[in-house]
């Protein structure tokens, strides 16, 4: 995982894959560089990295899954 700065995005409708959503928090995929990020309910990026196990760790911590 890489330092993040809460940034604001269009919900990753544009190259991004949902790998999986909970509780209005998604995890996704980009098609073109294969990284990862994690979506708040307003589409803010909370996390992002490379390494899928990570993130999806650092997903199931943000979403209560």
């Amino acid at each position: 995982m890489f330092p993040n700065f809460p940034l604001p995005t269009m919900g990753g409708r544009v190259f991004w894959k949902t790998i999986d959503e909970n509780n209005g928090w998604k995890l996704q995929q980009n098609g073109i560089t294969d990284h990862y990020w994690v979506l708040d309910p307003h589409d803010y990026r909370q996390a992002w990295g490379t390494n899928l196990r990570k993130m999806r760790r650092t997903f199931e911590l943000f979403s209560g899954e």
